[in-house]
């Protein structure tokens, strides 16, 4: 059975401002297009670029509610649909699904992490919301796991 969430979605007021995600376990595979850091509280995602751009136009860039599919080894968004073929893609997908399923109301935002090359963002799925100084709300993102 499909459970539905909200999650509250954010950008930045200025361009290229956020702040950093935090201590993390990485989670990479050199072969893959998406590098997964977990904690207890939040996952981060960090994209390859032709990833990152199409992930960026279906989850961010639109002002209206946007709906995001998370199966045991999928991740959709609109067009675009990232399937989980490692055990480290399937582990951070289960991360993420963990994370989702829990009750705390959760947000989604970019950061950034000093340990990664100048201007890598990190498209993080958090329970705690960003900092109000450098973030705005918009549309919530609609979260159906399967």
């Amino acid at each position: 059975m499909a459970k539905e969430r909200i999650l509250r979605r954010y950008t930045g007021y200025f361009r290229g401002w956020c702040q950093a995600f935090g201590e993390h376990d990485s989670q990479v595979d050199e072969h893959s297009d998406v590098s997964w850091l977990v904690t207890h509280d939040q996952v981060g995602l960090i994209l390859s670029e032709p990833l990152r751009r199409a992930a960026y136009r279906e989850l961010l860039a639109h002002q209206e509610a946007v709906r995001l599919v998370i199966g045991e080894g999928f991740v959709q968004a609109g067009s675009l649909r990232y399937e989980a073929v490692s055990p480290i893609e399937h582990k951070g997908v289960q991360a993420l699904r963990a994370l989702l399923a829990r009750e705390s109301q959760l947000h989604l935002y970019l950061t950034y992490h000093f340990v990664y090359p100048r201007g890598t963002r990190i498209v993080t799925f958090s329970r705690h919301s960003p900092l109000a100084l450098l973030y705005k709300p918009i549309e919530p993102l609609i979260v159906e796991l399967i």
